[in-house]
């Protein structure tokens, strides 16, 4: 309803005007190309319990979404996290164009990393953070050990330029994309996108976090202590503001979602307040709302909703298809 959809706060510009592509491209890309789609996310997800910063991983830590986001630069407007080997597996993603999207890197590295390299990877996890139009970050998880050789080959030829930080080799295309790559282990690529700057402080950042190994930032670690693992996850940090026409305006919010057996997404979302009043106020303005698709004309009802301090989470139970809608706004 419309209370519900005055309760989000619009989500900035990113890259891609499809949700799970935006996020496996621009973790691709680092941000090729930006669109000015203006969207509002849903209501975060949030604590039944005292909020803890603490992750605990149940088997591999990689296997958690913790791990890649902690890496991820702090400085940042929001992030993304996909399980991309199981979403693009899913029926119904089959009818999108998943490989243009990975081939991407292509064009973005002159085809210096081809498409039966790209596609060899196996790219089967990707997290991002963005930073106004500018600026992205991206960890993605895979099979990278053919690229190093390939990307020595390109500095021999001219086509790219390498420096190493803290003994990491670091590849630069400086040209239309302005993108740079980095091969952390042989199943680990991180790039980034930057603003012309050189040497590009937010991959020399991702490559510290991940060596030093870093903390996750308060709000996401709360998030992901209520959701556990998840198939994808949209974050975003808000700039302080008034409340809009009474409502509460959240200073962080997420969705996070996973994938039920058959056609059906769960979906989390979480919002936190600057105080306990605001937080209420939203909890009393979402129960009995729900939530309508105009792509399918389903009403989904707003279920699980939890206040915990200034935390307020949410539940909803949608159809595959309305997620992109949900997670980027109708």
């Amino acid at each position: 309803g419309d209370i519900v959809k005055n309760l989000r706060s619009p989500i900035d510009a990113f890259p891609t005007p499809i949700i799970l592509a935006a996020i496996t491209t621009v973790a691709i890309m680092a941000c090729e190309s930006l669109t000015t789609t203006s969207t509002t996310p849903l209501p975060p997800n949030t604590p039944t319990t005292a909020p803890t910063a603490n992750i605990t991983f149940s088997t591999n830590p990689l296997d958690h979404p913790a791990e890649l986001l902690t890496w991820l630069p702090t400085d940042r407007s929001a992030v993304w996290f996909v399980e991309f080997g199981k979403v693009s597996q899913r029926p119904s993603q089959q009818d999108y164009p998943w490989e243009d999207q990975l081939l991407a890197l292509v064009r973005a590295t002159e085809g210096t990393l081809n498409e039966r390299l790209v596609k060899s990877a196996a790219i089967t996890t990707a997290a991002f953070s963005v930073n106004g139009r500018a600026k992205g970050t991206a960890i993605l998880r895979g099979d990278f050990s053919t690229f190093p050789k390939v990307l020595r080959e390109a500095v021999t030829k001219g086509a790219a330029v390498l420096y190493t930080h803290r003994e990491v080799e670091i590849f630069a295309f400086q040209g239309r994309y302005d993108l740079y790559l980095a091969v952390m282990e042989s199943d680990t690529l991180l790039l980034a996108r930057n603003d012309g700057s050189f040497p590009p402080k937010l991959l020399e950042e991702a490559i510290g976090r991940r060596l030093d190994g870093a903390t996750l930032d308060e709000p996401l670690a709360r998030l992901l202590n209520q959701t556990s693992a998840v198939d994808f996850l949209v974050a975003q940090y808000h700039e302080p503001q008034n409340d809009s026409q009474g409502f509460p305006s959240p200073n962080f919010s997420a969705s996070a979602g996973r994938m039920n057996e058959g056609d059906t997404s769960t979906l989390h979302f979480y919002y936190e307040y600057d105080n306990a009043e605001q937080a209420a106020q939203a909890e009393s303005l979402m129960n009995g709302q729900h939530l309508h698709s105009y792509s399918t004309g389903e009403d989904y009802p707003i279920t699980g909703i939890r206040r915990h301090g200034k935390t307020v989470i949410a539940r909803v139970v949608v159809l595959d298809i309305d997620v992109e809608g949900f997670l980027l706004g109708n």
